[in-house]
């Protein structure tokens, strides 16, 4: 860049580099949510009982299905924002940005 910034671009380097370092980040909070279900069915399971266990078992679909809505949501956001700060339209960025963080506040 004219500025002497450097900016990391997806688009450059090797592809297996690219796919890893994009994946590393989902493959963590994956990790993460299995992690909380799995300490959260321990929990209720040993201090609550068996139908407690039963009613967190039942209810992770819905939970899980509210997780990949936000993830949908987040990536749909920032293809609209990447559209917009690569066309060089702060104004609308900017209005995308900041529906991305109501809507982010909102489902939070």
């Amino acid at each position: 860049m004219a500025d002497g910034k450097s900016v990391y671009l997806m688009t450059e380097g090797s592809i297996w580099r690219q796919i890893v370092s994009f994946s590393i980040p989902l493959i963590l909070g994956n990790f993460l949510e299995q992690f909380y279900s799995t300490a959260d069915s321990i929990i209720v399971g040993n201090l609550v009982g068996s139908s407690a266990l039963a009613a967190v078992g039942s209810g992770m679909p819905i939970v899980d299905l509210l997780i990949a809505f936000s993830l949908g949501l987040g990536t749909g956001a920032s293809v609209i924002i990447a559209n917009h700060l690569g066309s060089g339209d702060g104004d609308a960025s900017r209005r995308a940005i900041n529906t991305a963080v109501t809507l982010a506040l909102i489902l939070g």
